[in-house]
């Protein structure tokens, strides 16, 4: 079951599209699955893991490469996805700063990802990532946990990251910020 907050994201994100017939749309860090699920959507996915973009479904264009450094090339995007990915990145501006730059005019940016001051994303921050792999494949039974293309994946938690710092840059490029959602798990 989603959270309130995923709910609240993907209606905002449908409502932005409800104009918009066949959008192109850019997921960075993607993955093996589409977060934003909009019908009628072209998905291209960039992601460094190829055992990730192998598995993903949705996307008609992959992209293997790093977030940072990747060039989109003359490629253009009317939205531009970051679900759960700044927070694995050493420099998360240099992600938003590339991708914007692919953005057509009136182009959305939707991030996503954890609250980095929070019980979890400090004890995340304060554990090895080992200590996460043991979790994943001894706790939650996945045996693949940690190896290439598998979660978990290692965190940075850049101060990038917070979610400050991520509307800032968006502002500073120009863009408005129309929903911010923070749910915390009970």
């Amino acid at each position: 079951m989603a959270s309130p907050w995923v709910n609240d994201a993907l209606s905002h994100a449908r409502s932005a599209f409800s104009s918009k017939i066949n959008a192109d749309i850019l997921e960075v860090g993607g993955g093996s699955r589409t977060h934003i699920p909009l019908e009628g959507a072209r998905y291209t996915v960039l992601d460094i893991s190829k055992e990730q973009l192998e598995k993903n479904r949705d996307a008609s264009d992959r992209i293997l490469g790093d977030a940072q450094t990747v060039d989109y090339g003359d490629r253009h995007f009317d939205a531009c996805v970051f679900w759960d990915v700044l927070e694995h990145l050493e420099s998360p501006r240099s992600a938003l700063l590339r991708a914007h730059d692919t953005l057509s005019p009136g182009g959305l940016v939707f991030v996503k990802g954890p609250i980095l001051s929070s019980a979890k994303g400090i004890f995340t921050d304060l554990t090895p990532w080992w200590s996460h792999v043991l979790f994943y494949r001894y706790v939650l039974r996945q045996k693949n946990a940690g190896k290439p293309g598998y979660a978990p994946f290692r965190v940075e938690h850049a101060a990038e990251a917070s979610h400050s710092e991520i509307a800032g840059t968006l502002k500073e490029l120009g863009m408005d910020i129309v929903f911010v959602g923070e749910y915390v798990s009970t």
